[in-house]
């Protein structure tokens, strides 16, 4: 189930820091993910880079489990300067799914 209360903050891209000199830049993707029910279900979520792959073919996925009413931080690593599109869902009973109703459309969007 999606939570209309949930909010998405992507804090930035943080510089991780290159290997060397002559390195490529990286830099590390971080976002954080309020407004969960502490303690019920997880946040589930997948980081997209280029669009072609938009909504097929995720480059990196997590599941994080909401553990308390702070948010929820989901760590996607390093990655070079690039566009990227990043897909939550708040999995309130956490079957690891988006579960949806009629017309496709998740439950808690109706409210």
């Amino acid at each position: 189930m999606v939570s209309s209360l949930i909010q998405l903050g992507l804090l930035g891209i943080l510089l991780a820091g290159a290997e060397s000199a002559t390195a490529d830049p990286v830099y590390r993707l971080e976002v954080r993910v309020s407004g969960a029910m502490p303690g019920k279900g997880q946040i589930l979520a997948s980081l997209f880079n280029s669009s072609a792959s938009h909504m097929k073919t995720p480059a990196n996925q997590i599941a994080e489990p909401v553990r308390d009413a702070e948010p929820v931080v989901l760590d996607f690593g390093s990655h070079p300067p690039g566009e990227y599109a990043i897909a939550v869902i708040y999995d309130e009973n956490g079957n690891g799914e988006l579960d949806t109703g009629l017309f496709g459309i998740p439950p808690s969007w109706n409210k």
